[in-house]
């Protein structure tokens, strides 16, 4: 199997940069490994679908489009009334299970990985780094872990999710990933901060 390659190859060098010397205030890593699938029912199935979807994907499926489902490595996001977002490892498809679950009358799986990139920007500035392009409250007490927003930096769609308490998840258009990438560098440059090597 063909080798797949990071839309960030050409521009992630790991390293401390910026402002200051020593602990930096902010980390930006390359999160890998991870199978991206989205699921869509139809109005009249969708309740079924939720139900019956917990048990191949491991997680509760959630239950408004603010706050995800989260168990380990899998995040489930719902993007829209019958929509659902699965983050999960990488390991055997979560589409072929998902398809072996559902007949097309009742849900339809995409798979869409490889078109997204994760980005995760942590530290005690992450959240002063992030509100200086994103058009959401991300204090705690309005964003709570695992609190999600589909928003945009710069005209660029983003899904931002908080992932840990001082850790926020983007995943961005892969076409777009340089961009987002290079904007947080320009934007934590000013506090000092570590580019970590790719995670997962």
């Amino acid at each position: 199997m063909a080798e797949i390659r990071s839309a960030l190859a050409g521009v992630y060098e790991p390293g401390r940069k910026g402002a200051g010397s020593g602990d930096a205030p902010v980390t930006i890593t390359e999160i890998t490994g991870r199978d991206i699938v989205q699921l869509a029912a139809w109005p009249d199935t969708v309740g079924a679908v939720s139900s019956k979807a917990a048990k191949p994907v491991g997680v509760a499926m959630p239950s408004d489009t603010k706050t995800a489902s989260a168990k380990g490595k899998t995040s489930v996001f719902k993007t829209a009334p019958e929509k659902f977002l699965i983050v999960s490892e990488l390991k055997a498809s979560m589409g072929d299970g998902l398809r072996e679950t559902f007949e097309a009358d009742q849900a339809v799986v995409t798979e869409l990985g490889h078109s997204r990139t994760i980005l995760r920007v942590a530290g005690d500035a992450a959240r002063d780094v992030l509100a200086r392009g994103v058009p959401v409250d991300l204090h705690p007490d309005e964003f709570a872990r695992s609190a999600f927003a589909q928003t945009g930096i710069h005209g660029i769609s983003v899904l931002c999710t908080r992932s840990g308490p001082d850790q926020f998840d983007l995943i961005v258009p892969r076409n777009f990933a340089v961009v987002i990438y290079e904007w947080l560098e320009e934007t934590a440059a000013q506090y000092g901060y570590v580019v970590e090597e790719v995670g997962s």
